[in-house]
């Protein structure tokens, strides 16, 4: 999910300056659409949610829009996106390898 998500997220809203928490926000509300409009178990809906409501997976946001805002990385938004992800997976921070997200 991580890299992916990111670039989607990041990316498609076309604007300069980084703002997650609006995009996790947008996230949420379209899974409480899809609980309504979909063939796609509840029980994954529910805790992909959780997910994005997670304590932890804001200290991980924190981080990447961190790494976003003060490394200067050229190339396009889907570079810098991609770029930015791979650094807050490995910031010791994170700790990715002792946390199981899903």
């Amino acid at each position: 999910m991580g890299t992916f998500f990111f670039q989607i997220m990041s990316v498609t809203t076309g604007e300069s300056s980084l703002n997650l928490e609006k995009d996790i926000d947008r996230a949420v509300a379209l899974l409480d659409r899809l609980r309504t409009t979909s063939e796609i178990p509840e029980a994954k809906l529910s805790e992909l949610q959780r997910i994005f409501q997670s304590d932890f997976f804001h200290a991980v946001l924190e981080v990447y829009e961190k790494i976003y805002e003060t490394v200067e990385i050229t190339g396009s938004p889907e570079v810098r996106a991609n770029a930015t992800a791979k650094a807050t997976v490995n910031s010791p921070s994170t700790k990715f390898k002792e946390k199981k997200i899903l």
